[in-house]
């Protein structure tokens, strides 16, 4: 038996356009129409069209909102570990996603409450450059 999975979008974030070299973001949730809730959804799929132009790359930060904590902003995190003397060490680390060369890019978010922004920017010279940043939410029922 297949697992069902709802979808909905795709929804533009940001139109196709010459990046800056400040970050310049949304929230997701200002794109959704009333009825639809990204805490509702398990999986956020990010989609960018980039072209590199004179830039050394571009970065994207992911943030979240928590139900809990109001319009504060986290930024996605990973751990890395390191283990010495038997002692299992993590270290948090915010995460930047960066593209330094033109093409197609596809992040994959889990989600579980509040609200999610996504902002974009670029690094060195910003002439010819252009992002446009998509998005899709889906629910596993699995």
């Amino acid at each position: 038996m297949q697992p069902q999975i709802d979808k909905i979008g795709p929804f533009t974030l940001r139109a196709a356009a010459v990046l800056t070299t400040s970050y310049v973001g949304a929230l997701l949730g200002s794109v959704l129409g009333v009825q639809q809730r990204i805490q509702d959804y398990n999986q956020l799929v990010v989609y960018v069209d980039f072209t590199l132009g004179s830039l050394t790359s571009s970065e994207i930060k992911i943030e979240f909102t928590s139900i809990l904590a109001g319009t504060d902003l986290y930024q996605e995190t990973d751990e890395t570990s390191a283990l010495a003397a038997n002692v299992d060490t993590k270290a948090v680390n915010l995460v930047i996603h960066q593209m330094s060369a033109t093409g197609k890019y596809r992040f994959s978010v889990p989600v579980y409450e509040g609200d999610v922004k996504i902002s974009i920017k670029g690094t060195g010279t910003v002439t010819g450059s252009s992002a446009k940043v998509t998005f899709n939410l889906f629910k596993n029922y699995s």
